[in-house]
């Protein structure tokens, strides 16, 4: 029954090392990834409102004038929006462009409206991420928590009772035993 116990310790140690694993994913290399591409979507905004802004001002059509004022921004203004605002013009900007997106060379090629809305689409989907992974680390420690109080219980409930009897018959093992389980407790 003894070896049955030491398996199930063997077992919760690894859970251990599974769980402190999952601690350690900060969701840095979903921020990382997101800001790569959130990066890019600024870019491509601050071209395609640029060209529409300058399709506007050489067009003779009035109903594409308009464009002029609405796309006329600065860089630091699409930069400083927030993520969901940013998803939001590009989709606003892509709506506006398509129609004139084969009309825009050479301020822009219609390629790049296309890759305007793939950015925001792919820029959506990192945005909950992060928060994704800071459950996923709470959850981890959680776990980790029960793990080690069934690793405590364990010890004190069962092998420590099951070894007692082991302190005259094997009176080495049982010492070695007594004092690993006493630097584990003074270190914990």
């Amino acid at each position: 029954i003894l070896t049955e116990k030491k398996i199930e310790l063997d077992n919760l140690i690894e859970d251990t090392k599974k769980f402190n694993q999952g601690q350690l994913d900060t969701g840095k290399e979903f921020t990382r990834k997101k800001e790569e591409i959130r990066e890019k979507l600024e870019q491509r905004n601050i071209g395609i409102c640029a060209a529409l802004a300058a399709y506007a001002t050489s067009s003779t059509d009035a109903a594409v004038k308009p464009l002029k004022l609405k796309y006329k921004m600065s860089d630091t203004k699409i930069k400083n929006l927030r993520d969901m605002q940013l998803f939001a013009l590009s989709y606003k900007v892509y709506g506006d462009a398509i129609p004139y997106a084969d009309k825009l060379d050479p301020f822009a090629t219609a390629a790049e409206v296309n890759e305007l809305k793939e950015l925001a689409d792919n820029f959506n989907e990192t945005i909950p991420q992060k928060r994704a992974q800071r459950g996923s680390t709470v959850i981890s420690t959680l776990n980790l928590g029960q793990t080690i109080e069934k690793m405590d219980n364990l010890l004190k409930n069962e092998i420590d009772v099951l070894i007692k009897p082991l302190e005259f018959k094997e009176a080495d093992f049982y010492k070695s035993y007594h004092n690993a389980r006493n630097i584990e407790e003074t270190t914990s």
